[in-house]
């Protein structure tokens, strides 16, 4: 009787300790990726400056100060893709959250928790902090349109562009003529070719084009 009274005792003790372990399993929202910028956990993109991106092979978890109030914090949870490079395309080690990517500078009213790297929208899609009335500013000009990179054509590519507003206000250019750096990105391929330039000059010159990619979607 003592023996079958352990037996029944040993099996509480583990039925009681697994339903403890699944209450206390946090269940944090998951953002998966967008189709520009398809970060899906695994992938990896390589370029033929022999920048490499990668995306950890599991969704991680980012915890980040969503107030934009200096004086207060309110932080939240949640899963996200997370990319690691060799180069300067983005800065290693950050989230992906759909289009834009965790700061490397501590989040507060100026510097918010994430940075927009493009918009499917035409129009300014990023604006950096204003200094001597000017700043930094990306936005997206070209959108559904056709390139052609060596021998391989992509489809539904949008362009984006980054300028500085001064050009504008005591230059006299255009966004178009300010810009000094402008990205390509494909629909469910992601970052597909970059250029750059000296604003308010013509012509581009190409700083790398994607040689090889895989998305683990």
């Amino acid at each position: 009787m003592k023996f079958f009274s352990l037996i029944f005792l040993f099996l509480v003790v583990a039925v009681t300790s697994c339903t403890k372990d699944k209450v206390y399993v946090p269940n944090y929202e998951l953002i998966e990726p967008l189709s520009y910028f398809p970060a899906y956990p695994g992938s990896i993109w390589i370029y033929s400056n022999n920048d490499t991106i990668r995306v950890s092979d599991n969704y991680e978890t980012c915890i980040y100060d969503m107030n934009s109030n200096p004086a207060t914090d309110d932080y939240d949870t949640i899963l996200l893709p997370r990319i690691f490079s060799n180069g300067s395309i983005f800065p290693s080690g950050v989230f992906v959250k759909e289009y834009a990517v965790t700061n490397t500078i501590n989040s507060n009213y100026n510097n918010p928790a994430f940075n927009s790297i493009l918009s499917e929208t035409i129009g300014g899609f990023y604006y950096g902090n204003p200094f001597a009335g000017s700043q930094v500013v990306q936005a997206t000009v070209i959108e559904d349109t056709t390139i052609l990179i060596g021998t391989v054509e992509y489809n539904n590519v949008l362009a984006t562009i980054k300028y500085n507003s001064g050009c504008i206000s005591f230059g006299g250019g255009t966004p178009e003529e300010c810009a000094t750096r402008r990205r390509f990105y494909a629909k469910d391929i992601g970052l597909i070719k970059q250029e750059s330039k000296s604003a308010l000059l013509t012509g581009y010159t190409e700083d790398f084009v994607i040689t090889h990619y895989a998305i683990n979607k």
